[in-house]
Parts: C-alpha cells; sequence; structure tokens
C-alpha cells in the first residue's frame, strides 16, 4: 500500500497577513486624510453659516428691539467685535457705559479670521452700519468671505483660492 501524505494548510502565512494589512493600512491612510480635509471644509462652512445667522440675528435686534427684554429700549445699540478665533456679540445699555456680551462664539481648530487685533461692527436703530465692512474666515481647505453692506445685510462668500 502506498500512502500519500497531503499537507493540509490551516490558516494564513505571516506573509499574507503582512500584506493583507500594509494594504488595509493604505486604504485607511487615504481615507483618512481624506476625511481630514472634508472635515475642516465642513467647520468652515459650519463656522461662517453661525457668524452669518447670528449678525443678522443682532441686525433684527436692533431694528425690532429684543423680545426677551420687557422693558422697551433698554438696549441702545447691538454689535459685534470681530477677533482673530472669536466673535463677540454685544448689547449696550442705554443710559449707561455698560456693554454686555449676550453670546460668544470661538472658532474651532483650524479656522480663524483675518483680523489681526479687532474689528467692531455697531447696528444702529435701522440696522445700517456707518460703512461697510468684510472680513474672511481661512481655514486650510480654503476661505469665506463675510460681508455687510450700509445696509446691514449680511452676506457670506467663497474665496478663489
Amino acid at each position: 500500500q502506498k500512502v500519500v501524505n497531503l499537507k493540509i494548510k490551516d490558516g494564513f502565512s505571516l506573509i499574507e497577513i503582512v500584506i493583507v494589512l500594509a494594504l488595509i493600512g493604505i486604504v485607511i491612510g487615504i481615507g483618512g486624510g481624506f476625511s481630514l480635509l472634508t472635515n475642516q471644509a465642513q467647520k468652515l462652512e459650519i463656522s461662517g453659516n453661525i457668524i452669518q445667522s447670528e449678525l443678522r440675528l443682532l441686525r433684527s435686534k436692533a431694528v425690532n428691539g429684543d423680545n426677551l427684554v420687557c422693558i422697551p429700549n433698554i438696549v441702545e445699540k447691538y454689535s459685534a467685535e470681530i477677533y482673530k478665533n472669536k466673535v463677540l456679540f454685544l448689547a449696550k445699555w442705554s443710559g449707561s457705559r455698560e456693554i454686555r456680551t449676550i453670546k460668544s462664539y470661538i472658532f474651532p481648530s483650524g479656522i480663524s479670521t483675518n483680523i489681526e487685533t479687532k474689528s467692531l461692527i455697531e447696528f444702529d436703530k435701522n440696522g445700517s452700519i456707518p460703512l461697510e465692512q468684510s472680513f474672511n474666515l481661512i481655514s486650510s481647505t480654503g476661505s469665506k468671505k463675510i460681508s455687510i453692506n450700509k445696509l446691514g445685510i449680511v452676506m457670506m462668500s467663497q474665496l478663489d483660492e
């Protein structure tokens, strides 16, 4: 009788496992890098939308008053201070020098403005501002321009690279 010795292969060799793990690492590395860029673009878009809507709300409060304040004409002026990494939304009380921060927004990491010190936007009772103003939101994936015209209309646009 002839005995046939068949070698039964159980599992994978070390080289096969290393090759598969290397391929998985490459695919995850490419996908992870893309998701980081997408994440920065989303942070930029969201930050722009938040600043734009908060400035519009501030303008609306300057024109119509703040519905949360029961005493009429308690707020004399609404304004926003724009810094490199944050925006403060302010209210100046009538008959007082007191200016209160009613809301603040700190930009997420990787997002900043082109403002070096501070820029002030003050809305009058008509919702207007004295001079047209604009500033840029900047990230590694692009830039957005936020503009406020003399009538107080707030707009956001994409800046070409």
